[in-house]
C-alpha cells in the first residue's frame, strides 16, 4: 500500500509539471510568442514519462520521439524563416486542397499507429490513443511551419482527450488541462486567423 501511495504521489507531481508547462507552452503559442517553444521542451519531457507510466505508450513515444525535435525544429522555423530572418515569419494558411491532403494524411497515420498498438501492446485504448498520435503529428508540424490550420487539428485532439481518453484513466488534473488548451486552441484559432499573412513585426 505505502508503495502504490507513493507512486500515485510521483505521479501527480509529474502530472502537474506537466500540465503547467503545457498550458505556458499553448498560451504562449496562442499569443504568437516564439517562447512556447522552450516551454514546449519541457512539457513534452515531462508527458513522455507521464504517459509512460500510464500505459499510453503510442502518446509517451510521440512526445519523445516527435514532439521534441519538432519543438526544436519549430523554434528555428519562427526565428529564422520570415522575411528578416529574426522571428518575424508570419502566419499562413493551407489550400483546399492542402488541407484535404493533410486531413488524410492524419487519419493514415491514425490507422498505421492504431493497428500495431492494438495488437502488439498492453494498450487498454489503442484505437483512441492512436488518433490523438496521429493528428497531433500533423498538427505540431502545421504548428512549427506557422500554419493557421494546426488549431483545427488541435482542436479536435484536445477534445478526445478531455472528453474520452483522460477522464477514462482518472488523470484528471490532465483532464483539466486539456478542457482549457480546448478554449486556448479555440482562441488561437480566433486569434491568428487575422494575422494570416502578416509579417510579424507588422502585426497591430
Amino acid at each position: 500500500m505505502d508503495q502504490i501511495s507513493k507512486i500515485i504521489a510521483q505521479m501527480t507531481i509529474l502530472e502537474w509539471a506537466a500540465a503547467i508547462t503545457t498550458f505556458a507552452c499553448v498560451y504562449l503559442t496562442v499569443k504568437n510568442r516564439i517562447e512556447n517553444w522552450f516551454w514546449g521542451i519541457a512539457a513534452v519531457l515531462f508527458y513522455a514519462v507521464f504517459f509512460w507510466k500510464i500505459r499510453n505508450y503510442a502518446n509517451a513515444a510521440l512526445n519523445l520521439l516527435y514532439y521534441l525535435p519538432c519543438c526544436i525544429y519549430g523554434w528555428w522555423v519562427w526565428k529564422k524563416y520570415g522575411p528578416l530572418h529574426d522571428d518575424d515569419l508570419p502566419v499562413t494558411s493551407l489550400t483546399s486542397r492542402t488541407r484535404v491532403i493533410w486531413l488524410i494524411a492524419a487519419a493514415l497515420f491514425s490507422l498505421c499507429i492504431g493497428y500495431p498498438i492494438a495488437h502488439y501492446t498492453n494498450d487498454p485504448y489503442p484505437y483512441a490513443d492512436s488518433f490523438t498520435t496521429g493528428f497531433s503529428i500533423v498538427a505540431q508540424y502545421l504548428q512549427a511551419k506557422k500554419i493557421f490550420e494546426n488549431w483545427w487539428m488541435w482542436i479536435g485532439v484536445d477534445l478526445v482527450y478531455t472528453i474520452y481518453l483522460l477522464p477514462v484513466q482518472k488523470v484528471y488534473v490532465s483532464v483539466a488541462l486539456y478542457a482549457i488548451i480546448t478554449l486556448l486552441a479555440i482562441r488561437g484559432a480566433i486569434e491568428w486567423k487575422p494575422l494570416i499573412g502578416m509579417p510579424k513585426g507588422t502585426q497591430k
